[in-house]
């Protein structure tokens, strides 16, 4: 989740439980231990190879749960002068739990496992910024100072609304992915990878993902209309659903080029991009600036408001040497998406 949803939920957990006890404190350090493990984001300013690779690992693992807890537990006992061990000890905790587990409700993904595995858990079930998860927070919080004699159970309302809607969206999510597997079951799709995402506003709104040997399947599906427009056929029709289909390596000139996009799956970087990528597709753009330019894109990450996360791009010289390669920071989503689509099958 985002940073600011995070922080609200250190103060919600905090006002619920820890208050009584620690009060001012408790605010404190519940907004600060919720946004503590999020700070290996700055990486992105740095190396943002060194962002995907290690955002949400070891700060987010189950494995540095405890030891985070106590050491912040400790450390803000000590700022405070309160000598409340064990409430900061279980603030904490409890704060740190919570940030693991929002960060999994999304598709970026959580290294929860870290050191002992690089695999990226996610349910998928919630947008990355949701306004209404956030609403169910700010508003209790804001009601809480509105009514501060039931402070603990307005917060305590608030945190059981977010499981609520956590269980709603989970229910719309199981309904996308019947959508998935209904598409894959009436085309004898040999899928090796599917998933449904949230999409920015709606709990209902999904773009559902099928990823076969050579071809990426994408589509949306409205959960409140069985039969919408967002991606289903009108009809029904499992078989013929709107999916569009892109190859997951394309080119303009099947010749040359084929020899490029190998020559760029062979560097280490685009190894880790490819690790990081849960539905990439790569394509040869051609010889642009002297250049031979492949970029790779994750159909995980829908383009919003002109912005395409995301994209790597690799440039060679003619003679074979590595120009440079780079994550493109302002790609034109327009000519990007026209590009794929010229590269779609219908």
């Amino acid at each position: 989740m985002d940073a600011f949803t995070h922080s609200l939920a250190g103060v919600v957990i905090a006002r619920a439980a820890f208050e009584p006890s620690l009060g001012k404190w408790g605010i404190i350090t519940g907004v600060a231990v919720a946004i503590l493990p999020d700070v290996d984001f700055l990486l992105k300013f740095v190396n943002k190879q060194l962002y995907i690779k290690y955002h949400r690992s070891f700060a987010n693992s189950i494995f540095f749960l405890i030891p985070l807890s106590l050491f912040w537990g400790c450390l803000f006992n000590w700022f405070s002068g309160l000598h409340n061990f064990p409430a900061f000890a279980g603030l904490t905790f409890t704060v740190l739990c919570s940030h693991i587990f929002f960060d999994t409700l999304n598709p970026f993904g959580t290294m929860i496992f870290a050191p002992f595995s690089n695999y990226r858990f996610s349910f998928d079930l919630v947008y990355i910024v949701d306004l209404i998860f956030t609403s169910l927070l700010l508003f209790p919080l804001i009601a809480s100072y509105i009514w501060p004699s039931y402070s603990r159970f307005i917060c305590f309302a608030g945190l059981a609304s977010i499981f609520l809607y956590i269980g709603f969206r989970f229910i719309n999510h199981t309904r996308a992915r019947q959508h998935n597997q209904q598409y894959i079951e009436a085309n004898q799709l040999k899928a090796a990878n599917f998933a449904s995402l949230p999409t920015h506003f709606s709990p209902f709104r999904w773009y559902n993902l099928i990823e076969t040997k050579d071809y990426i399947y994408k589509s949306g599906v409205n959960t409140s209309n069985r039969h919408s427009r967002h991606g289903d056929d009108k009809n029904g029709d499992d078989k013929n659903r709107d999916y569009k289909i892109w190859p997951k390596i394309s080119y303009q000139d099947p010749g040359e080029s084929s020899t490029w996009i190998q020559k760029a799956l062979d560097l280490p970087e685009v190894k880790t991009y490819l690790w990081f990528a849960r539905f990439p597709v790569m394509k040869y753009h051609g010889f642009i600036q002297n250049t031979h330019r492949i970029a790779f894109y994750d159909h995980r990450f829908e383009g919003y408001k002109g912005k395409l996360p995301f994209v790597y791009v690799v440039d060679f010289y003619s003679d074979g040497q590595l120009s440079s390669q780079y994550f493109h920071r302002n790609w034109d989503l327009r000519r990007l998406a026209k590009d794929l689509r010229k590269s779609t099958v219908q």
